[in-house]
């Protein structure tokens, strides 16, 4: 549709909208971008105006028979914020029967969300396969779980990076304040989380030498999923 106009609120768009879903047989119908798909349809901001487009994407879906509608729609800035709503009129949000959120974190890590009628799928990572080139969802793992894996892998490099001499609680924080410079490891996370998981895991262990204890690698290797 790159480069012609197709306002859908429009009766004449409307009937040929219907009769191409059903000469093609369409079961599933995929509007992108929003944006796009809105132009000529008055203001996007205007809830009166999306109430109307709303309406008519669902009397188009009835009456051309089709059974999935998606509409993929851009959160702009709002993502940035922690506002995964679409921009444009709240009306549209509050129209989806399910929402399927994506996002992407300043790792470039990509996550999906899903709620709404009988759908409740929490934040969960989206691991990328390089051989299949499909995205998978790691089911529960959120932010905290990925994070702490992220940081335990930091932390068994930096330990790595230390052999054969070892390293001690102080001198990993300093290492890897150092190496990441706009994040940080607190010494109740080494002390309480990452030194000791690592540990339970039987890929550090620590070793006192004088008044310090120094942190060593074992033979293991740690294996981040």
């Amino acid at each position: 549709m790159r480069g012609h106009t197709w306002p859908i609120i429009h009766q004449y768009i409307i009937d040929n909208t219907i009769q191409w879903l059903q000469t093609n047989n369409i079961e599933t119908w995929i509007l992108d971008p929003l944006a796009r798909a809105f132009v000529g349809c008055g203001d996007e901001n205007s809830n009166a105006d999306m109430g109307i487009f709303c309406d008519t994407l669902d009397y188009i879906k009835d009456q051309s028979g089709v059974r999935n509608l998606m509409i993929i729609a851009h959160t702009g800035r709002n993502a940035e914020q922690g506002n995964s709503r679409a921009r444009g009129a709240s009306r549209f949000d509050d129209w989806a029967d399910v929402r399927w959120t994506l996002t992407k974190d300043t790792d470039g890590q990509r996550w999906f969300e899903a709620n709404g009628r009988d759908v409740s799928i929490p934040e969960s990572r989206l691991d990328w396969n390089d051989q299949t080139r499909r995205q998978t969802i790691a089911y529960g793992i959120g932010k905290a779980e990925t994070k702490l894996e992220r940081d335990q892998q930091r932390v068994y490099d930096i330990i790595a990076s230390a052999e054969p001499n070892g390293i001690n609680r102080q001198g990993i924080i300093d290492t890897y304040k150092a190496a990441y410079k706009q994040e940080s490891l607190s010494k109740e996370s080494t002390e309480n989380g990452i030194l000791g998981q690592l540990q339970n895991k039987g890929l550090i262990y620590k070793y006192p030498v004088g008044k310090s204890l120094l942190f060593r690698v074992t033979n293991n290797q740690l294996q981040v999923t």
